[in-house]
């Protein structure tokens, strides 16, 4: 990540609030949502037996997989 703040150091046409290549707005709305989100996932993950975690998973490869052969 520094790296992308120093090599964007300077470069015209990034978006206001950014340090180089980095997007201080897109940080911290993904460093405020992630811990609470990851929190959830773990109660849920602790809930679900593992078959249903697998199958969960499987489907989730299925739709990802799905969207990148439409989308070209």
């Amino acid at each position: 990540m520094v790296a992308y703040m120093a090599n964007g150091i300077g470069v015209s046409g990034l978006p206001p609030y950014s340090i180089g290549y980095v997007d201080l707005v897109a940080f911290g709305v993904l460093a405020a949502t992630t811990i609470p989100f990851a929190r959830l996932g773990v109660r849920f993950a602790h809930a679900c037996s593992g078959r249903n975690l697998q199958i969960l998973f499987a489907g989730l490869l299925v739709l990802i997989g799905v969207a990148m052969l439409v989308s070209g």
